[in-house]
């Protein structure tokens, strides 16, 4: 329990550091929310506004004044929309969750097994495929497989859209349509990673010496492969998952915007653009909890697989 409770007061010090360094790097970027809307307002109409939407104090003052609302559960309204930001994002919430659910499917039933495999087989050639196929997976930028994608379906009737998104609400096989290739484009680096960590770590496990020795004890391939290869292969496995899942949900940026998808990413892009301080912040918060908890969640799994990292902690 002190390993889960330590793992967890951590992950909330590294939100409440994330939600400060966002709060003050964005007002370092040149150029108000005044500055970038009413270019041509006096000076005195540019104050009054600043004052209109709580930006005139100091950034210290406005940080205090902004965690207290928060803290209160008052997310802020949006500079630009004039509405609540908790709208603003969950609006487009679901858009980008499905997108790094169904990467993080592509990545688990596809990468893992494939990486198994690999490793497992590393006289044959699946290990070498395994090998140059993690490679080239992890070198294609996703942007441009992205456009690829939407050159290549736009162009030719493939039964996919490249572009544009169906809700849930019309169905499952019209969502999958547009969903498709997006999530597979988002999914492209972390289905290299997971490959290539599961293919390693199984090729480091069976030439341990634990191994030879259930081998001698005339283990079955199955029980060896369950009881000893499988179960320590898991933890460099988990660490990298751990960490693509929490980049997907801040990484669907570019992949939104090159299937002109309206999600979150592509939200907080636009933001900062036009520097909407407060969509910004909880857009950024979100995006850091998810990441956080992700690799919470891993660091507990640690403890579930392998006791010695708890007892290791609680001593």
């Amino acid at each position: 329990m002190l390993f889960i409770a330590a793992r967890l007061g951590l992950a909330a010090l590294t939100i409440a550091g994330v939600a400060t360094l966002v709060f003050f790097g964005m007002r370092l970027i040149p150029g108000s929310y005044a500055d970038l809307f009413f270019p041509l307002a006096s000076e005195a109409d540019r104050e009054a506004i600043s004052i209109e939407y709580g930006l005139d104090g100091s950034a210290l003052e406005q940080y205090i004044l902004w965690l207290g609302k928060l803290l209160q559960g008052d997310f802020g309204t949006s500079l630009v929309t004039n509405k609540p930001v908790i709208d603003e994002i969950v609006q487009r919430l679901p858009l980008t969750l499905e997108l790094g659910f169904l990467a993080l499917m592509i990545i688990a039933f596809i990468g893992f097994p494939m990486g198994i495999i690999s490793g497992m087989f590393h006289k044959k050639w699946t290990s070498q495929v395994g090998r140059h196929s993690s490679t080239f997976l992890m070198s294609i930028p996703n942007f441009v497989l992205g456009s690829l994608l939407v050159y290549a379906f736009s162009v030719n009737s493939l039964g996919l859209k490249a572009g544009g998104w169906a809700p849930l609400s019309e169905g499952l096989m019209e969502n999958l349509k547009y969903a498709i290739l997006p999530a597979f484009t988002l999914s492209i680096t972390g289905l290299g990673l997971v490959l290539a960590t599961a293919r390693s770590s199984v090729l480091g496990v069976i030439g341990q010496d634990h191994i030879l020795a259930a081998v001698s004890r005339g283990l079955s391939p199955k029980d060896i492969f369950s009881k000893h290869i499988f179960r320590n292969a898991l933890i460099p496995v988990i660490t990298i998952f751990a960490i693509v899942a929490g980049y997907l949900l801040g990484g669907t940026v570019l992949v939104e915007t090159v299937f002109s998808l309206d999600g979150v990413g592509r939200l907080l892009v636009n933001s900062i653009t036009r520097r909407d301080y407060p969509v910004v912040q909880i857009g950024v918060i979100l995006t850091a909890t998810a990441f956080v908890l992700t690799n919470t969640i891993a660091d507990i799994l640690y403890g579930i697989i392998d006791p010695r990292v708890t007892e290791k902690n609680d001593g």
